[in-house]
């Protein structure tokens, strides 16, 4: 497991992507994590990041 930092450029790249797509500033800051951090997907149950395309979404089985 890999603990990612979180600095002023991600809260604010947060904000906007809060603003952007409507998400929660939590689901808008683990999306700012993973772009600052080169990532492309995320497993997910939360249907929030279903509507964006920044990032690949992965159900995980239920």
């Amino acid at each position: 497991m890999i603990i990612c930092s979180c600095d002023e450029s991600v809260l604010d790249m947060a904000v906007d992507l809060s603003n952007k797509y409507g998400l929660l500033i939590s689901d808008a800051t683990h999306l700012a994590v993973i772009k600052s951090e080169g990532i492309s997907n995320i497993a997910t149950n939360d249907t929030d990041f279903q509507r964006l395309n920044e990032i690949d979404v992965y159900k995980p089985c239920e």
